[in-house]
């Protein structure tokens, strides 16, 4: 399966007008497709369902509702229509479902906020057909009572398309949204219902087409073009396909952790663990004398370098496929006259942690980098904080658009960006982005971050083009969705689905969900 396109508004728009203008299909039957489909869903959620309630809007998405209320009564339902604005004040397909939906014989009654707690009470399932992906507004106050009443019901609500409120693009509540226990969108995936920061208001989330022909869909989606790709695991069976019988650990490449610095071991001694279980053919790990110790004997499957002189560095590097410097290097001297002697500009390098907020620190916390230079072979692995030194920005800021942060961090260093966070982005100039909707809270501890780093340069040493920078951007998506898979609890484990994982068990974990 084809990672998942991921589309503005806009797009969708346009989408939606190549179906009509040029294969020709009629926008009412798009409209009932989209009617029939949700109402197909809703049986699949809830089967014993049969009081469906419909809160009806002024649009489109409100045609959706009181087609899915058409089909309801047809299949032996009691639904009914809540219409906030009144069935007679519809124009086009809309009114035309209304007309429909009325002539069947469901009631439709005119919105009465004085009773709308008690019909809320009364469903089996709320419809919210309120408002679609056309909102370019925040909600009004009465309109905000509404959307407050029906959270607080507690009752099931399927969404028609977005939940009312929610923005499309930035899956950001206006100033608030539904909060649905299932959203069903059509035509292509939105951006923002996909993003994590939305998933409070989406809930499960499905797409209809609402066209048969699959590969004429993805051929008109990619014509009309999409603003991101979601990660699915076939990234990983590209990035690591199955090994030959005859392989050997010298055909895996050979990855050298740069980090460790005064007492902080244990971060280099993750990355370095994590290059070897997604298996990279040998690990090196150069660091400050006070750690060597800690790492050799914690790991004898690792080699061990004590780095006094930043000046003696060079020696280990001959033969590195690729180089991860950060992990626990600090922030002192040392640190930095090591930064200094591992950059390369033509190297494979992972940068990550204490290298990144060194780097941020310099040219008043600017990357130097010639618009017009051809993408480095480097991985740069900041989470928001760091990426905010990097882009002179407070963290709010870079959170409050990560998309526009990354494209931001492309084009300052010339390199692919892996922004962590909740929904991790992975970005390179000249390329469509990804995201990764996988991820949960418990890894929100220290060291995963190393443990990716690790995962990054394990994977990436294995390519055969390691100097290409596509096959950087390859193997930072295959860490960042083998990260994630990893993170999750075992089926049936006795363990907590948001905390207590530790990042040794993390790095331990991995070999299980590799391909």
């Amino acid at each position: 399966m084809a990672p998942l396109s991921l589309h503005t508004v806009a797009q969708v728009r346009a989408l939606e007008r190549y179906w009509i203008d040029v294969v020709g299909v009629p926008s009412f039957e798009l409209m009932t497709r989209a009617g029939v489909f949700a109402m197909r869903q809703l049986r699949a959620r809830w089967s014993a369902a049969r009081d469906v309630l419909v809160l009806a809007g002024g649009g489109n998405n409100a045609g959706d509702g009181y087609i899915l209320a058409h089909e309801a009564r047809r299949l032996g339902l009691s639904p009914s229509v809540l219409a906030l604005t009144p069935p007679q004040m519809l124009r086009g397909d809309a009114a035309r479902a209304a007309e429909q939906c009325v002539a069947a014989g469901v009631p439709v009654e005119l919105f009465d906020s004085t009773q709308l707690v008690e019909r809320l009470g009364q469903a089996d399932v709320i419809i919210d057909a309120i408002f679609g992906i056309g909102l370019q507004r925040e909600l009004s106050a009465e309109m905000s009572s509404v959307v407050h009443l029906v959270n607080a019901s507690e009752r099931p609500v399927l969404s028609i398309d977005v939940p009312s409120g929610l923005c499309a693009d930035t899956g950001a509540p206006r100033p608030c949204a539904i909060r649905a226990d299932l959203t069903v969108t059509f035509i292509a995936h939105k951006l923002g219902l996909n993003l994590i920061e939305a998933a409070p208001w989406v809930g499960s989330l499905v797409l209809g087409t609402l066209v048969d022909d699959a590969s004429r869909f993805e051929r008109a989606a990619a014509s009309i073009g999409f603003v991101a790709q979601r990660l699915n695991e076939q990234v990983l069976r590209q990035a690591l396909p199955r090994r030959s019988k005859t392989a050997h650990k010298g055909e895996a490449g050979h990855v050298v952790v740069v980090g460790g610095g005064i007492g902080m071991p244990g971060a280099a001694r993750l990355a370095a663990i994590a290059a070897l279980r997604v298996g990279a053919g040998k690990v090196t790990v150069l660091c400050h004398p006070s750690s060597a110790a800690s790492i050799a004997t914690a790991h004898p499957e690792l080699m061990v370098r004590p780095i006094m002189e930043a000046t003696s560095i060079e020696s280990h590097l001959q033969g590195a496929a690729v180089r991860v410097v950060g992990p626990g290097l600090g922030r002192d001297e040392w640190a930095s006259q090591v930064l200094d002697a591992v950059l390369d500009e033509s190297a494979p390098t992972v940068l990550d942690a204490d290298a990144l907020t060194l780097l941020a620190g310099r040219s008043a916390g600017r990357l130097p980098a010639d618009a017009d230079a051809p993408v480095r072979p480097w991985v740069l692995t900041p989470h928001p904080a760091e990426a905010a030194r990097l882009l002179g920005l407070e963290t709010r800021e870079v959170q409050a658009d990560r998309l526009s942060s990354l494209v931001q961090l492309e084009a300052l260093t010339r390199a692919i960006i892996v922004l962590k966070g909740a929904g991790t982005w992975i970005g390179r100039a000249g390329r469509t982005p990804s995201l990764c909707a996988l991820g949960n809270p418990r890894l929100a501890t220290a060291g995963t971050g190393d443990v990716l780093a690790g995962i990054v340069a394990g994977i990436w040493a294995q390519q055969a083009d390691r100097t290409m920078a596509d096959s950087a951007f390859l193997a930072a998506q295959a860490a960042v969705w083998l990260h994630a898979r990893a993170a999750e609890p075992r089926e049936g484990a006795d363990s907590s689905p948001d905390r207590g994982l530790l990042a040794g068990e993390l790095a331990l974990d991995l070999a299980r969900c590799l391909p």
